[in-house]
């Protein structure tokens, strides 16, 4: 390999790196928020009552100066354990995922007020609870990461082959 295609080389794990360790960081948690939710699925499951439900809008503003706002469905409920009385607000052992405020809207309007919900609690932390469990949040990380990746893999192999191609030429007008 002639110094041009090290220089090459180099150049390309030098832009591969940093989305590889994003990537990673995204599979990372995603992996561990299925992990988690798995895990939730076998906690035991106690009765509960719905205390108030609301939508929390969050306001967000990126790099640009642009801002978005985000709705959370917000579920407070009771429950007991062992004769002890916790307080949750957590939907599920992820945690809330923004969203619009129609689908915000529904996932409230399926918990009313005074209705009784199934708890699943940590058996080792019983203020650690759900009333769901899923794991989209998980799903979401590990597609994004899957798509960096993809995305990564076909940017270099479209490099490669653009640089070949360059070489190529290069070296027929040097003939």
């Amino acid at each position: 390999m002639n110094s041009m295609g090290l220089l090459q080389n180099g150049i390309a794990i030098f832009i591969s790196v940093p989305f590889v360790v994003i990537a990673l960081v995204f599979l990372y948690f995603g992996l561990r928020n299925k992990r988690r939710s798995a895990a939730s699925r076998k906690w035991p499951v106690t009765g509960g009552q719905v205390l108030a439900t609301s939508i929390d809008a969050r306001q967000s503003t990126d790099t640009h100066g642009h801002s978005s706002i985000s709705y959370y469905p917000v579920v407070v409920y009771e429950y007991s354990v062992n004769g002890q009385v916790y307080r949750s607000d957590r939907l599920s052992v992820e945690g809330a995922i923004g969203t619009d405020v129609g689908r915000a809207q529904t996932k409230v309007n399926s918990y009313p007020q005074g209705s009784s919900v199934s708890v699943h609690y940590n058996p080792n932390n019983p203020q650690q609870s759900g009333i769901e469990y899923r794991s989209t949040t998980g799903t979401i990380l590990i597609a994004i990461a899957v798509f960096i990746l993809l995305m990564l893999f076909c940017t270099m192999g479209f490099m490669s082959v653009m640089l070949a191609s360059v070489n190529t030429m290069t070296s027929g007008m040097l003939n």
